[in-house]
């Protein structure tokens, strides 16, 4: 990724991060959980940052992303809870 590629992509977040936060917090249900789905969520959509469409809502595409990145954490826990019993 290029410097203003970089750019662009750190202006998208920081303008969303709230939306993100917030989002993250109604998918997860605490803010420990939503704290890492955010960073999971930055992460993912900065690896995959050149199949975003420069036209299209990055609102709605870096939302979708953390959906999916809380759904599998959701997941995750559920299946650490019937393995370890806790």
């Amino acid at each position: 990724m290029y410097i203003s590629e970089f750019n662009r992509f750190e202006e998208l977040v920081l303008r969303n991060l709230d939306f993100l936060y917030d989002y993250a917090i109604r998918k997860t249900g605490n803010t420990w959980n939503a704290e890492k789905t955010v960073q999971q969520t930055v992460e993912t959509a900065h690896i995959h940052f050149s199949l975003y469409n420069r036209d299209g809502d990055f609102k709605k595409w870096i939302g979708r992303i953390l959906s999916e990145q809380a759904d599998e954490y959701a997941c995750a826990e559920v299946l650490n809870e019937k393995v370890t019993g806790k």
